[in-house]
């Protein structure tokens, strides 16, 4: 079968970038050149385009859809309010979810992230935003995703508690903590909790399945 190629299509052409720039991002060397473009740029790196299509290239060809996420998706009732949170270009959600235009809120801190998400889902159905209001309430969602995000925080345990407090109960997360480092974005302090994270979802959640993610159900009440 072949790679599903629109996102990185969709990228290139949004940024207005020369075909070129995939052999930069792709592979081996792409690696490399983001883990200088961290060591040059720092946090700046998010807003840089060829971040950005790096991602598509890695969710087309390294990080596809596993059985576990596919299955999650699955499950979910198709009314189900799904919180995306530090979705970068949001392939994670994007066939099974978005294009079945199903509700979802994207959290992305990052301005030209956000820019490009508009542009590359225009769909009523999709919700973009920078962070969650402050007036959220807990329980409000029911399915979160947070994936390749907790390595990239400086407090991301605090990070996993705040957003299984908007999970409501029964509600399914599909989540991924890397513990590659050294890697661009990724602190080192942060790998270093993947153990407590691994702890306490063993204690405050449900395992449904683990693969190259993990999907978890919030105990009910």
């Amino acid at each position: 079968m072949s790679a599903d190629r629109w996102a990185i299509e969709t990228c290139l052409k949004h940024f207005q970038l020369p075909t070129e720039a995939e052999e930069v991002v792709a592979g081996e060397p792409g690696r490399q050149y983001m883990a200088m473009l961290w060591q040059e740029e720092g946090y700046a790196m998010y807003d840089n385009p060829l971040y950005l299509l790096r991602q598509e290239w890695f969710h087309c060809y390294r990080w596809p859809l596993d059985a576990v996420a596919t299955h999650f998706f699955e499950a979910l009732p198709s009314d189900a309010i799904v919180l995306d949170y530090g979705c970068g270009t949001a392939e994670v959600c994007r066939s099974l979810w978005i294009e079945k235009q199903h509700p979802v809120c994207l959290v992305e801190p990052s301005d030209t992230c956000r820019k490009y998400l508009r542009a590359k889902y225009p769909q009523a159905n999709v919700l973009i935003l920078d962070d969650l209001p402050m007036t959220i309430e807990a329980d409000t969602f029911d399915a979160l995703i947070c994936t390749e995000v907790f390595e990239h925080v400086l407090h991301p345990m605090g990070l996993q508690m705040e957003l299984w407090n908007y999970l409501r109960p029964g509600g399914q997360a599909l989540l991924s903590w890397s513990t590659a480092y050294p890697h661009a974005g990724h602190l080192e302090e942060s790998v270093k909790q993947y153990p407590l994270w691994v702890q306490w979802l063993q204690t405050h959640a449900t395992f449904h399945d683990v693969g190259q993610y993990v999907w978890v159900e919030k105990p009910e009440i």
